[in-house]
């Protein structure tokens, strides 16, 4: 929902020169709740949008350790330091909480991605130990 619609407001609302006298004339503080409720949803999704797009960042540039095997010198086994797996499952738990927060719709299907992908990334890694 947009401040626009909770009012039926007719204002152009990508107008920058709007001036303090036309946002007073749109008496929001008659419709408070919703406005706030859209605030509040603008700025969860935000959070958790960025959040996302700091998670994608994180995995683009880690790098999985080797380990030499003992009766294999040429064969490395790949293993996954402490540090990165800590990261992975906080990053666990802060989707799962994502994919509890009443504002996810606009992002559910990110969500959703990330929660499948981010549970794959823990098999393989808990695999490898």
């Amino acid at each position: 929902m947009l401040v626009k619609e909770v009012d039926n407001a007719s204002f152009d609302y990508k107008n920058s020169n709007m001036t303090v006298e036309e946002v007073w004339n749109l008496k929001m503080e008659a419709f408070q709740e919703p406005v706030d409720d859209i605030f509040e949803r603008s700025k969860q999704e935000f959070k958790m949008d960025t959040q996302l797009d700091k998670n994608e960042e994180y995995y683009k540039t880690i790098e999985f350790d080797y380990m030499e095997t003992k009766s294999y010198k040429d064969i490395k086994l790949i293993t996954f330091n402490d540090e990165s797996f800590n990261m992975l499952e906080e990053q666990v738990l802060q989707v799962y909480n994502f994919n509890n927060n009443r504002f996810k719709t606009f992002l559910e299907d990110k969500i959703n991605s990330w929660l499948s992908l981010l549970n794959l990334m823990t098999q393989v890694i808990e695999n490898l130990k």
